[in-house]
């Protein structure tokens, strides 16, 4: 779960932005090209993290760099991971780092840096991660030099979704808490409409 959503399908751009969508999402996304603050990565109903989002960013040929997807169990929790595996940066060098949700930790993801040729390249990247329609919006720079070294990771807690400024973020008559604590879905699912507040 992110951002109170379920989401099953990821799309990673070879530009460096992961993005995770619910099942009933759309079937493709375009890529981004160029980087630029957070909401122009919006999803409507989904999450993007952005890594490494750069247009510089790409994928030598010759099986030198690849994006894999991989369903790994450690310490007993499970986790989607995306690697970006020696992905170029321009300038000749190298960048691989990866992108996780873990199925027991709802609302988080992580990003792990795992080696960079130069360890000062942050260059002019947007790093950072939003959820659907841009909010929550977490972002930790765009277009200004960025330090990024191998062994630098950043976890982004995205949250339930509801808006902190409403109580009753679907609008239902239930207070956002109320239906968190009582098993429902604060987003609005047409199950909770049975449920009463009193």
């Amino acid at each position: 779960r992110l951002c109170g959503r379920v989401c099953t399908r990821g799309f990673a751009d070879v530009h460096g932005v992961v993005r995770f969508l619910p099942a009933d999402g759309p079937a493709a996304l375009a890529p981004l090209g160029d980087n630029g603050p957070l909401p122009s990565a919006a999803l409507a109903d989904g999450v993007s993290v952005a890594a490494y989002w750069d247009s510089s960013l790409g994928l030598r040929g010759s099986g030198v760099s690849s994006i894999r997807l991989t369903d790994k169990t450690v310490g007993g929790r499970r986790y989607a991971v995306v690697e970006y595996n020696s992905a170029d940066i321009g300038d000749f060098d190298l960048l691989t780092f990866r992108v996780a949700v873990c199925a027991d930790a709802p609302d988080e993801a992580v990003v792990q840096y795992v080696s960079l040729d130069d360890p000062h390249e942050g260059r002019t990247a947007t790093f950072g991660a939003q959820g659907p329609g841009g909010w929550p919006r977490l972002q930790l720079s765009c277009n200004a030099t960025t330090p990024v070294c191998a062994g630098l990771s950043f976890v982004y807690h995205l949250g339930t979704g509801t808006d902190p400024c409403d109580a009753d973020t679907d609008g239902d008559g239930m207070p956002d808490g109320w239906e968190f604590g009582n098993g429902l879905n604060p987003l609005s699912d047409p199950s909770d409409d049975e449920a009463n507040a009193d």
